[in-house]
């Protein structure tokens, strides 16, 4: 059980870092995109030799930019994965209680794993 939920610890820091680097990967590339179509529209052809640095630099944040939006996409939230680690443990029994109880069950849940993260 520990494993898990550090596991779910780490994806879950993942995917906010993963968030953090989305957003300034798309304000970098909007900023260099911009630099880029600047620099094009008034160079010559033998001034032209930056472009090609340009045009590497906005290939690379778009592959940052597309591992970040994948994690984005595929790590599902904090909450997500600790529903899915609970299923684990549905049982015939389980299926019988109530709303209220597997609720119940859900935030009794969620307030051991935050007390387990608070001892830390």
């Amino acid at each position: 059980m520990g494993k898990s939920i550090y596991l779910i610890t780490v994806l879950s820091n993942l995917d906010f870092f993963a968030s953090f680097v989305l957003i300034v990967t798309a304000l970098t590339f909007l900023i260099v995109t911009c630099i880029f179509f600047d620099f094009k529209d008034y160079c010559r052809d033998e001034e032209c030799k930056g472009l090609n640095a340009y045009k590497s630099y906005i290939k690379k944040l778009a592959i940052i930019f597309s591992i970040c939006i994948t994690i984005n996409i595929l790590v599902p939230s904090k909450e997500e994965m600790y529903m899915i680690y609970a299923t684990k443990y549905v049982t015939k029994e389980n299926l019988q209680m109530t709303k209220d109880e597997v609720k119940n069950l859900i935030d009794y849940v969620f307030d051991k794993v935050k007390e387990l993260n608070s001892e830390k």
